[in-house]
């Protein structure tokens, strides 16, 4: 019996750190696919579909329970909030970017990071953040992505 509760503390606290914000100012999606609608409900059609986990969005407005978001190239639309975290995530913006050992400038690359990569967003200071792309953990410039910085 212990072990189940335990189980539905540990489920409330994992759902309980990921859930949105309502002042949220960014959120990121939470799974493979999502639906981006025209409007603020499921009346309205749907927009576009979004492949990628963790992709991150920025909340624009909030009408009816509904979040009016803006993805990374600018496309605008509605989602419903049980689809999307809090997680800070990124996408890169550049056509590339390195990913380093440290936060200086000049340290040793990990990897490339193309256009496109997206990840988690784990702290920020001064010109570069540390972040997780899959099994990699390193720095990228704040300049080079877009997301909660």
């Amino acid at each position: 019996m212990f072990k189940f509760f335990t189980f539905i503390f540990i489920i409330l606290i994992s759902f309980q750190a990921t859930a949105l914000d309502k002042n949220a100012t960014w959120c990121s999606l939470k799974s493979d696919k999502s639906y981006m609608r025209t409007g603020p409900g499921k009346r309205y059609p749907i927009k576009w579909v979004y492949k990628q986990k963790y992709l991150p969005f920025q909340i624009l407005n909030r009408h009816d329970g509904w979040l009016k978001v803006k993805d990374y190239e600018g496309e605008t639309g509605w989602f419903h909030p049980n689809i999307v975290s809090s997680r800070r995530t990124f996408i890169i913006t550049e056509d590339f970017t390195f990913l380093q050992n440290h936060e200086n400038p000049n340290s040793k690359k990990i990897a490339k990071l193309e256009k496109g990569a997206s990840g988690e967003i784990l702290d920020c200071k001064g010109t570069m953040c540390k972040v997780e792309v899959q099994s990699f953990t390193g720095f990228i410039p704040k300049n080079s992505f877009l997301g909660e910085k």
